[in-house]
């Protein structure tokens, strides 16, 4: 069965509310979610994410409390107030593809709200249909002057500013976002992607810490995260911290389960530096079914080649 009503923490072991809001949209439609908040700022983020978020309540409660919040909940679901309503019209004649008339009466509802930061997140999805300009990006930003950490409007400017390749103000973006909301899986690729496309690479440690709390890996992300680890790493290494590469190019190599090329990479990264100890540590993170294989073989003997003299290399390579 579906279940029709979801009450979750905000948070509860490093896992989030708003994450599981995002995967159970996947499967009911019409899901009414109430998130149990304990502090002031937990409460002003499950107002700002309205539609998604139908109520909140704010712990310690009793059963009558829970039972007046779901009152609330269905009864602006079954009627909603005037601003909301309208809201509703104009999201059905958006769906149907109506887009004047959706935007006409977005507007309207911009008369009836006396936040209206939904109406203006609409408008910029009016605006974005039918091209990609910066009327879409006037709404959103018009709708964080009113509710500054509106869910809806900020997921939107951050994908509108990243789809027209602004990567830079599109980084700005999510960490404005990132500091009332979780990263969800399904973007966390796309914001490392951005912290190295713009050289924001300290960030990635975090990132990749999010990553690794995550119950389920994706493979693509896996793939992302490698690369931005292995990245970061590189650019330690120009700037002569070769300890913190070494530790940026361990977590790669762990993180893809010792996978031989990107370790074959990260110590050729290593000896043409002449950090022939830390290729050497490098080398020891091979799996004991890859250290019997050519490439195994080929790397100890560049890692050999820096500390023997010149007719033991001579004899190594012969030997093999």
């Amino acid at each position: 069965e579906k279940t029709e009503i979801v009450i979750s923490e905000y948070e509860i072991h490093g896992q989030f509310g708003m994450v599981l809001l995002e995967f159970a949209k996947k499967f009911i439609a019409d899901v009414i979610f109430i998130l149990a908040t304990t502090t002031v700022s937990e409460a002003s983020v499950a107002e700002a994410a309205e539609e998604d978020v139908d109520g909140y309540i704010v712990k310690p409660f009793v059963g009558e409390k829970l039972k007046a919040y779901l009152r609330k909940a269905f009864v602006n679901r079954i009627s909603p107030p005037p601003y909301i309503a309208k809201i509703n019209e104009g999201r059905e004649a958006f769906e149907n593809k109506s887009v004047d008339e959706a935007r006409a009466i977005f507007e309207e509802a911009l008369r009836l709200g006396e936040k209206p930061s939904l109406a203006h997140f609409y408008l910029g999805q009016v605006e974005e249909s039918v091209e990609l300009s910066e009327k879409s990006l006037d709404h959103y930003e018009a709708g964080l002057e009113f509710i500054p950490n509106h869910y809806k409007c900020m997921v939107a400017k951050f994908e509108y500013l990243d789809k027209a390749k602004r990567p830079d103000e599109a980084y700005t973006a999510v960490q404005d976002m990132l500091m009332y909301y979780p990263i969800t899986p399904q973007r966390l690729g796309r914001i490392i992607y951005l912290a190295i496309q713009t050289k924001h690479f300290s960030d990635v440690l975090e990132y990749y810490n999010v990553y690794q709390d995550l119950d389920h890996k994706p493979e693509k992300l896996q793939v992302i995260v490698n690369a931005a680890l292995f990245t970061c790493g590189k650019f330690l290494m120009k700037q002569d911290q070769f300890d913190k590469a070494y530790q940026q190019f361990e977590k790669a190599v762990l993180c893809s389960k010792r996978n031989p090329e990107l370790l074959a990479k990260c110590i050729d990264e290593m000896l043409k530096a002449k950090q022939s100890h830390l290729a050497e540590k490098l080398l020891k993170l091979f799996s004991q079914q890859d250290i019997i294989t050519p490439k195994y073989k080929q790397l100890e003997f560049k890692v050999e080649c820096f500390r023997l003299t010149k007719p033991a290399i001579l004899r190594l390579g012969v030997r093999m």
